[in-house]
């Protein structure tokens, strides 16, 4: 009998409850999306700061540096782990073109042109392994790879007054340091080799990197590093901050989703407000011939209540559902920057 009542009614109030029902899909569907993509986040920052090594301390630096100094330092400091001194040649963008034509000089970021680090501080590929490239060869940051809708294979060229250099794209870089777009800095990968051959072409800068025994000892070395005689002529970042650098972009993106979704709830509850206050007025005869013919008010109640329950809950798992279908294209942003990590039951 409840179910012929909830049948009926729903029938006949096609209309609203349509509305009603795609509020409340949409708010569910945007939930589990923006919820599944804050999840992936996560797991996909976790897995690329696993597979590179990531240093937990990085200072820049622009000028001269004395090595001896800082391995020195760094052998008596007792949270050092492990440290090493990247070399990087700064290259103005007007003497970059990718595939013979599309100039950099107008380019707002840094194009800094390194070697693979051996130690730790890995740049990684778009499986997540570490670059290897040969002479004549280069890998790009993804940041170029999305803006310029790039492929293996293209070309970049390097012109200076001293010649002309020439590599192929082998590789797309995926940098725990510079990877997001809000990063001014790339680095472009090349050989040992052709590393030398570009050294005259720019400016030199350092990178002095530390992974420590301890992660929770990262503020006492910050404050360590910052009282020593070390080399100091450039910004500094952490690891905290790598980690909020790399989720600040699609973790907006989520949070909008999820706001999105509780603005479409509350739409979808007021709505629900005016359409149950409509029909106890409408349904004011149909209540009274209930309660005429015996049935209790506390049966009443529960026909309105499942009512709104079922349509509640099928509205639900049908955006869950959905949301499963969409979850790639939530989350193609994150997969392109950080990969996919392995996923269990529980996170689908």
């Amino acid at each position: 009998m409840i179910y012929k009542i909830i049948k009926n009614d729903l029938l006949k109030k096609k209309m609203i409850m349509g509305a009603v029902f795609i509020f409340i899909m949409l708010s569910a569907l945007l939930v589990a999306g923006g919820s599944k993509m804050l999840i992936d986040l996560n797991n996909s920052i976790v897995a690329l700061f696993e597979k590179s090594s990531t240093a937990h301390f990085i200072q820049s630096h622009s000028g001269n540096l004395k090595q001896e100094e800082i391995l020195n330092w760094s052998q008596e400091n007792k949270n050092v782990k492990n440290y090493h001194i990247a070399e990087m040649i700064n290259i103005d963008g007007s003497k970059i073109f990718f595939n013979d034509g599309l100039s950099q000089s107008d380019t707002v970021m840094d194009l800094n042109f390194v070697k693979q680090n051996q130690d730790f501080d890995y740049l990684l590929n778009l499986d997540n392994q570490k670059i290897e490239v040969n002479d004549g060869e280069i890998a790009v940051p993804i940041y170029y790879l999305q803006r310029l809708d790039l492929k293996l294979g293209d070309s970049l060229k390097v012109e200076a007054a001293a010649g002309q250099y020439n590599f192929k794209i082998t590789a797309f870089v995926r940098d725990v340091q510079m990877n997001p777009s809000i990063i001014s800095s790339k680095r472009f990968v090349v050989s040992a080799n052709d590393f030398e051959k570009l050294r005259s072409l720019g400016e030199k800068e350092y990178q002095i990197a530390f992974q420590l025994n301890n992660l929770n000892q990262l503020a006492q070395f910050r404050d360590q590093y910052s009282r020593s005689e070390l080399p100091k002529k450039g910004p500094t970042i952490d690891y905290q901050l790598l980690k909020m650098a790399n989720a600040v972009t699609d973790g907006l993106v989520a949070a909008v989703i999820i706001l999105i979704s509780l603005l479409l709830n509350l739409i979808a509850l007021l709505c629900l407000r005016f359409i149950i206050l409509l029909t106890l007025e409408e349904d004011y005869r149909e209540i009274g011939v209930m309660k005429a013919i015996g049935i209790k008010s506390k049966m009443i109640k529960k026909i309105y209540f499942y009512k709104y329950l079922l349509l509640a809950l099928t509205a639900s798992l049908l955006g869950y559902i959905l949301s499963l279908a969409f979850s790639r294209i939530f989350a193609k942003n994150i997969a392109l920057y950080s990969g996919r990590p392995p996923q269990s039951l529980s996170q689908i």
